[in-house]
């Protein structure tokens, strides 16, 4: 598949709601295509699924996710949120319904439903860290080594913390490496030494960038106290 098909997908999926950037989409393509065992945590109506389903037609996608929304979209809805029937819709629209498992529970719930060895794990549901943390724990024992773990939103507070607690420290996990705000790694199987520590490297290097944001809205919070209005930033 060269970057003209990837570019044609994209544009097929880009009518399909979602917040997944072209960069992240076409990340999401180009490991999808050579993954016969997908997990998708979070899928809303589908953007992600489909794209990844329409890389690979012989790919099996789990799609789990209790169609409620999160809770940032549960705080903002007047009424109930139910995308299910919208994500099926979708799926039957694009002719990528037969490869397409939704598990309409949480991921501790349906990891029992899924008996193969997993070869990409896309975590994108709730980003609450107890969420994240148990997406995390449930679900990546069944990554087969050489599979592809992927976190969106890496940036959000609950998804950062178990980057940070969790997946930078593993000894399991391979290069780490980010795409705009999903962060993502092969899973080793063995442990290497020269993995560990560039994943270590690299965590230090974001918890500097981190406490610099931190410093800078401390300062910007003076300022304004003070009476200055000039942007620090």
């Amino acid at each position: 598949m060269g970057k003209k098909d990837v570019d044609t997908i994209l544009k097929r999926t880009s009518q399909i709601e979602g917040w997944l950037s072209d960069e992240v989409a076409e990340l999401l393509i180009n490991l999808a295509k050579n993954s016969s065992v997908i997990v998708e945590v979070g899928s809303w109506k589908g953007k992600s699924t489909i794209n990844m389903a329409l890389a690979n037609s012989k790919a099996k996608i789990y799609a789990i996710d209790p169609f409620t929304g999160s809770q940032e979209h549960q705080y903002k809805a007047d009424t109930d949120i139910d995308t299910y029937e919208a994500f099926l819709k979708n799926c039957r629209d694009f002719n990528v319904a037969g490869q397409i498992i939704p598990l309409r529970m949480n991921s501790h719930e349906a990891v029992s439903h899924i008996k193969e060895e997993i070869d990409l794990l896309f975590i994108d549901g709730s980003h609450e860290y107890p969420d994240v943390k148990a997406d995390f724990e449930n679900l990546f024992p069944k990554l087969g080594p050489g599979g592809v773990i992927a976190f969106h939103d890496s940036k959000w507070s609950g998804v950062k913390k178990v980057l940070w607690e969790d997946f930078f420290p593993h000894k399991n996990i391979g290069s780490i490496q980010r795409i705009e705000d999903t962060s993502f790694a092969r899973k080793l199987k063995k442990p290497k030494t020269s993995h560990l520590e560039a994943n270590k490297s690299y965590l230090e290097l974001e918890k500097r960038k981190q406490r610099m944001k931190n410093l800078k809205r401390r300062l910007k919070k003076l300022g304004t106290g003070l009476g200055f209005k000039r942007s620090l930033e």
